[in-house]
């Protein structure tokens, strides 16, 4: 729309990569040498996993540490949630229940301070004149 007539061009680079953890799978609990083992199977890559009880690891977007190991699920730690995973789940279940469990968290945390109990405050320290919200009246004095 200018005099002349400007041009501008831009180059973008996009980046297509599958998750690995949509493709890797608890495949089975085992015990060796009287240790418990979680074997997880990344089909992308054909590749076996072998997991131990407090074992840390992270795949594709998933971070978790193995809290324990039953017959037929692995408990993972995943940020402060406890997680578990049944044999034939993949490891993408575990990212998808911890981000629900996290939004099912915050509305609590975020309540507003006027909703919580002041619990640490004496009643005493609030002034006499102070109502809840549900009694104030509708409209001040000049209607309003």
């Amino acid at each position: 729309s200018g005099t002349p007539r400007a041009k501008d061009s831009q180059s973008v680079t996009i980046k297509v990569a599958l998750d690995s953890a949509q493709f890797t799978v608890l495949t089975a609990s085992v015990v060796r040498d009287g240790q418990p083992q979680a074997w997880l199977f990344d089909r992308l890559k054909n590749q076996r996993l072998v997991l131990t009880p407090k074992t840390r690891f992270r795949y594709g977007e998933v971070e978790a540490e193995v809290v324990s190991i039953g017959e037929r699920a692995v408990v993972f730690r995943v940020g402060k949630n406890e997680l578990e995973l049944a044999l034939g789940d993949s490891i993408q279940k575990l990212k998808s229940i911890a981000t629900e469990s996290e939004a099912s968290e915050k509305p609590a945390a975020d309540k507003p301070a006027a909703e919580k109990p002041a619990a640490d405050k004496p009643a005493a320290d609030k002034p006499a004149a102070e109502k809840p919200a549900a009694e104030k009246p509708a409209a001040d004095k000049d209607g309003r």
